[in-house]
């Protein structure tokens, strides 16, 4: 199918213009998407791997919190945990890739202190602490890796859309119109040439 466009030279050569602008963005979409397939074939295996680790780390955690609250009681652990607090600060940055804006994560835990003092509570106790502080970490890195990966796939399928409409429907529609024209206007072209050899037989008889 092609474009409705009157067979011209001027209309001919924006044809012409525009299909190569046509074939110059699909060569460069083809490698945004090659990029970006790229990259997130790349995170892949860290997906699953922050998956399994903030799995892995939500049931040790509880496990220990369950053993804790089992030696101390609801009431006890309640009491001892009272005051232990710590402040999770998250420095945001970005990179780009393709355009696309992927976070980049940064918490630092605040170093471990005495929060009780010795002899005064269980070494579950401890443990809980440090599984919970460990969890909060591995939970930035997913919401890093897991957001990197949404942005980069929102951004393929688009890419991918745009792609396919260049090749499927724009480039598709310039050829046969620029087919079109130079048809029409080469049938022009011979239609007067053969009236002026006419014309020339005429005069001449």
């Amino acid at each position: 199918m092609k474009v409705e466009m009157a067979p011209t030279r001027a209309n001919l050569m924006l044809a012409k213009d525009t299909l190569a602008m046509a074939r110059e963005g699909y060569d460069l979409l083809s490698q945004k998407r090659e990029v970006l397939l790229t990259e997130l074939l790349h995170l892949v295996n860290d997906v699953r791997r922050v998956q399994a680790d903030v799995a892995s780390a939500i049931s040790e955690a509880y496990a220990t919190l369950r053993r804790t609250l089992a030696l101390v009681g609801h009431d006890g652990a309640s009491r001892l945990l009272r005051g232990c607090r710590f402040r999770v600060d998250v420095a945001v940055q970005e990179r780009s890739v393709m355009g696309v804006p992927i976070p980049l994560l940064q918490w630092s835990p605040p170093a471990p202190q005495p929060l009780w003092g010795l002899g005064e509570t269980p070494a579950l106790l401890d443990d809980v602490v440090h599984q919970f502080r460990r969890l909060v970490c591995l939970l930035v890195e997913q919401a890093e890796i897991e957001t990197t990966v949404r942005r980069l796939a929102r951004e393929l399928a688009r890419t991918q859309l745009r792609t396919n409409a260049l090749e499927y429907v724009v480039i598709p529609q310039y050829q046969e119109t620029v087919k079109f024209i130079q048809e029409t206007m080469e049938e022009r072209e011979r239609e007067e040439h053969f009236a002026l050899k006419r014309i020339k037989t005429t005069r001449g008889a």
